[in-house]
């Protein structure tokens, strides 16, 4: 349910179809049997090891700290819950549990590469990185968190923010390795100027074969109809709340008896719900048990994004799985330029992109079929792992 897990076991579904053995060591999921992913990893894992999550405690001066900022917080009218700090996760999530099993697994096996998710979880390799002389460190980021949280972290959210040292942090961690992963174009721009080639950096874009679906043709008469999917995390709110106040009213001018289909948690959001409560063109569908549950009721993905991040996962599920991509300039940024999608930098754009295409069945089938091909060449699973399989095969450097 989540694009980070996604990611995870994408890149472990393809680095064992390219016949490279991984051993995985992850924590004990929340309301899941333990038995049960064990055993579906381990038909695409050498071995599956889990180790329990005992959370560390915050040392007292930042126990203080989160207190005022708490307490600052309910002044300002927010809730209690502070934003993680990328400085805060990297003390707290690698425990002690990891890091003795991540001693006792290298010991055992003396591991050619060791792939750590995120790198606030770097510490995890806190008693054998005094001989990564005889292993590649690699880290795959997910997202270039000092960038992310520039957009979405602020005195308003944390008090005692500082962009400077967060940065330095995460910058001290990712050189330690021997290569980062970057999961955009974007990203990967971002990390060769901020390590300054002290890292290597590889691009490992996510594959998304398992969203793709056939392209089919609309019938004729039926107005388009829109969609947005996502969880409550802050950076789908603001990109919900921009498609509800910028855009919809402007579709809903032009094509009265087009919908808006909301999928995720999202639709539970305090910020969303009076958006949306009196609106019968806009149907919340809560939590889908498929994706292609939901891309089925859709045409267009609508899929602003204001927050940067790495790669935006909805964004190229939509366009594999056959349906049309508005987004916007940030967006088309973190997707690439080659990377088919309509820009909507003003409601403007989205009229005449329904005018375009709404009532033109044969040009909107085309399209789609046009755009699912360009995003298969772009992050189809063998081109998007290529980089990293080579380099982990030995075959560059």
């Amino acid at each position: 349910t989540l694009g980070s897990h996604q990611r995870a076991f994408n890149l472990l579904f393809n680095l064992g179809k390219n016949g490279i053995l991984v051993d995985v060591l992850l924590t004990t999921p929340k309301n899941v049997k333990q038995s049960e992913f064990q055993t579906a990893l381990g038909t695409i894992c050498n071995n599956v090891y889990i180790y329990k999550n005992n959370k560390k405690k915050h040392n007292a001066r930042i126990i203080a700290k989160r207190y005022l900022e708490s307490k600052a917080r309910t002044v300002l009218g927010k809730s209690k819950e502070l934003p993680e700090l990328f400085s805060e996760r990297l003390n707290t999530r690698p425990t002690e549990s990891c890091k003795r099993w991540v001693n006792s697994l290298y010991l055992a096996n003396k591991y050619e590469s060791v792939i750590i998710s995120y790198a606030w979880m770097m510490g995890a390799l806190e008693h054998i990185i005094h001989d990564s002389e005889n292993f590649k460190v690699i880290c795959d980021t997910h997202d270039v968190q000092f960038t992310r949280n520039d957009d979405i972290l602020n005195r308003k959210e944390r008090i005692f923010f500082n962009s400077t040292l967060e940065k330095r942090c995460e910058l001290t961690e990712l050189k330690k390795c021997d290569s980062v992963l970057a999961i955009s174009v974007s990203d990967e721009d971002i990390l060769k100027k901020a390590l300054k080639n002290s890292t290597n950096v590889i691009r490992a874009s996510s594959g998304f074969d398992y969203a793709l679906s056939q392209v089919k043709s609309r019938p004729h008469g039926k107005p388009l109809h829109f969609g947005f999917i996502g969880g409550q995390m802050s950076a789908n709110v603001k990109s919900l709340v921009h498609i509800l106040d910028e855009w919809w009213p402007s579709i809903k001018k032009y094509s009265p008896d087009s919908k808006l289909f909301i999928a995720g948690s999202i639709c539970k959001s305090a910020e969303i719900l009076p958006k949306i409560f009196l609106d019968p063109n806009v149907l919340p569908l809560g939590f889908v048990n498929s994706i292609s549950d939901f891309y089925n009721q859709i045409d267009v993905s609508l899929n602003p994004v204001l927050v940067q991040g790495g790669l935006n996962f909805k964004s190229v599920e939509a366009v594999f799985a056959g349906k049309h991509l508005i987004t916007n300039s940030l967006g088309q940024e973190c997707l690439g330029s080659e990377f088919p999608s309509t820009i909507a930098n003003s409601s403007d754009d989205i009229v005449k992109f329904i005018s375009k295409y709404e009532f033109d069945i044969k040009k909107d089938y085309g399209m789609r079929i046009a755009n699912q091909n360009k995003a298969k060449n772009l992050f189809a699973n063998k081109k998007t792992y290529l980089e990293l399989v080579n380099y982990l095969a030995g075959q560059q450097a």
